[in-house]
């Protein structure tokens, strides 16, 4: 029988490696599949291609000039299958610097021949002598590597990162990095397409200089063998589940009532950005409780989401004195609260927050920014329904000595909660396991992110559609949050490059992901 974590780890997510483990589970897959090397280097190739057309676009027009430096191992033969699938639907101008024939494995000498049969392709035996490039992909060496560096390797990784490029891609890991520290030099990528497994030097802290954004190419290794370990990677079929037709014999009380307390006459924009996203993420009700003095106004910005007005304190913020009627709207059908999103920490808001958590011990809890104190995270230990906090590092550490995985396993386990770490890459952790969600770009590092994803963490626990079959909410509704919104956030980016977009035109964008 399979388990409930082993559930959701088969469609949700897949183990990460170390370069040793990841070597040592191929050989096995291999020995014991009836796919070959080739097919799945071929399928790797497809899938980056896929993938970066996407996500980058406006990289590839224009005839681009891409350099690609490979060894002659099979990460070189990934790169080379990755620019044969694009070289299908764009004009590239590619030149490849690649080693002598006879130092090159069989698979990648194929691929070498295949890609040379393109016009547009040069084999190039040195550096070209021009140092400007749209696009370089770095193919030296994957997992395979080991210290010590050889001088021409060194050499090469240090004209890539001497490169004028607007792009720089890795394949699988950038060279020089491995599973032991070196003095030596490291790729540096903007992107790194880790291919089959995610190999855990990719999310060493020392290593983010070097890995950029990472993104995993899931070949299906893990399909039929679900190899235990404590840390994993959102898989990118994860949003699937989020495709599917809702029932047709429904209506809304079907997808659950999500009630939202958050915002402040200081932060409205953090009770707005809330409600609107939950509005849009399937939920079937939404009631946000706002300063009395908003809510005309916000009726009239979202009309579709229950806007219930509070009294405030002095300071502006929801006062202790709403707790008996938000209470008894609580008590009558429910089915999770998010708390926090520009709330402040005024004595009256923090204190209702409080009480209303104490005479809710059955209700999914969702805390986010303001809500992330320890008085409060205390209640959750006689808590009787699942809870979620959404912490970014600062607020990490109001709870935590420091932000490594140590402490964050520690802490979900002290608090008996998922926590949602936000970061570049974000990490989910339930006190047993750590869950790497890496989709997104830095088109995300604005303020009111976090209060769109904590939102789209309480809508899907709030939906009792998908509640209903789901064996672990808790951590799937973080990963799938977290894979949406990064997901939206790359769409945006293309549209919009990463500078010149408001957070809230994310919203406008959720439902892309989920239609592609």
């Amino acid at each position: 029988r399979t388990s409930n974590r082993d559930y959701y780890k088969m469609i949700y997510a897949d183990p990460i490696f170390s370069n040793e483990q990841a070597s040592d589970f191929e050989k096995q897959y291999f020995q014991n599949s009836d796919e070959s090397e080739i097919q799945v280097i071929k399928k790797v190739g497809k899938k980056i291609a896929e993938d970066f057309s996407k996500e980058f676009p406006y990289v590839l027009k224009n005839s681009p000039k891409i350099l690609t430096v490979i060894g002659g191992g099979h990460n070189g033969a990934d790169a080379l299958a990755f620019l044969c699938e694009l070289l299908k639907n764009y004009s590239l101008d590619i030149s490849i610097l690649a080693p002598e024939k006879n130092k090159i494995r069989k698979n990648t000498l194929n691929i070498l021949q295949e890609i040379s049969d393109f016009k547009s392709v040069k084999i190039v035996s040195e550096f070209p002598a021009e140092e400007c490039f749209d696009i370089a992909v770095e193919g030296i060496a994957g997992m395979s590597y080991h210290a010590p560096m050889r001088e021409d390797m060194a050499e090469k990784i240090n004209r890539l990162n001497s490169l004028d490029c607007r792009v720089k891609i890795s394949i699988d890991i950038p060279a020089g990095l491995s599973d032991t520290s070196e003095n030596a030099p490291k790729f540096s990528a903007d992107i790194t397409y880790a291919t089959g497994i995610a190999k855990k030097c990719l999310f060493e802290q020392e290593n983010k200089k070097y890995v950029g954004r990472i993104r995993y190419v899931d070949v299906d290794f893990f399909k039929q063998n679900k190899a235990k370990t404590r840390t994993y990677i959102v898989k990118p079929s994860a949003i699937n589940v989020l495709r599917k037709l809702r029932p047709s014999n429904s209506d809304k009380r079907s997808f659950g009532k999500l009630f939202v307390i958050s915002g402040s006459e200081k932060y409205a924009g953090a009770a707005m950005l809330n409600a609107k996203t939950a509005i849009r993420a399937g939920v079937g009700f939404v009631i946000s409780c706002v300063p009395e003095n908003l809510k005309a106004s916000f009726c009239t910005s979202e009309p579709s989401v229950i806007w219930h007005s509070c009294a405030v304190d002095e300071q502006g913020s929801l006062a202790l004195e709403n707790f008996t009627e938000i209470n008894a709207q609580l008590q009558n059908s429910a089915n999770a609260l998010l708390c926090g999103s520009g709330l402040t920490t005024s004595r009256e808001s923090i204190a209702l927050l409080k009480e209303i958590i104490k005479a809710n011990k059955s209700l999914t809890l969702v805390l986010d920014a303001d809500a992330i104190q320890k008085e409060v995270l205390e209640l959750l230990l006689t808590h009787n329904a699942p809870g979620v906090i959404t912490p970014h590092e600062g607020e990490f550490l109001r709870i935590a000595s420091d932000c490594s995985n140590e402490q964050l396993l520690a802490t979900a386990k002290k608090y008996n909660c998922t926590i949602l770490l936000k970061s570049n890459i974000t990490r989910i952790c339930d006190g047993e396991e750590i869950i790497f969600s890496t989709r997104g770009s830095p088109a995300l590092a604005r303020a009111g992110s976090g209060d769109i994803l904590c939102a789209l963490v309480a809508s899907i626990l709030a939906n009792k559609n998908f509640s209903a079959n789901n064996k672990n909410l808790p951590l799937t509704s973080a990963m799938l949050a977290c894979d949406w919104l990064g997901r939206t956030a790359e769409i945006v980016s293309a549209s919009y490059t990463e500078n010149c977009l408001a957070t809230s035109t994310l919203i406008d964008y959720l439902h892309k992901p989920i239609s592609q």
